[in-house]
């Protein structure tokens, strides 16, 4: 999981769709601060929040966790990630200080 490309990647959805940072982060049930920092590749939300910001940018977890749409041939053939896996592997990134 390239912590960035997600990042970048939950941003572009969210000015696609016009939403503040305050409003997608209280309909996930995050905070703004917590949702820049993702968006900025310096920080990750609780493992439910993922679920919840998928859902409303409409995209996989996978697709999320892989910081793009996958179209046709490139979905992978398992996309059942793990939501808490995968943050736990951001927070081992952070605190290797990448």
């Amino acid at each position: 999981m390239d912590r960035f490309a997600m990042g970048r990647f939950a941003a572009s959805l969210r000015a696609e769709r016009g939403l503040s940072a305050d409003d997608l982060a209280c309909f996930i049930g995050s905070t703004p601060r917590r949702l820049l920092a993702l968006e900025n590749g310096r920080g990750m939300l609780p493992p439910d929040s993922f679920r919840a910001l998928a859902d409303y940018l409409n995209v996989s977890i996978a697709e999320l966790f892989a910081g793009r749409r996958f179209t046709g041939t490139d979905a992978p053939e398992d996309v059942s990630v793990s939501i808490a896996d995968g943050a736990r592997r951001g927070a081992a990134g952070l605190a290797g200080g990448r």
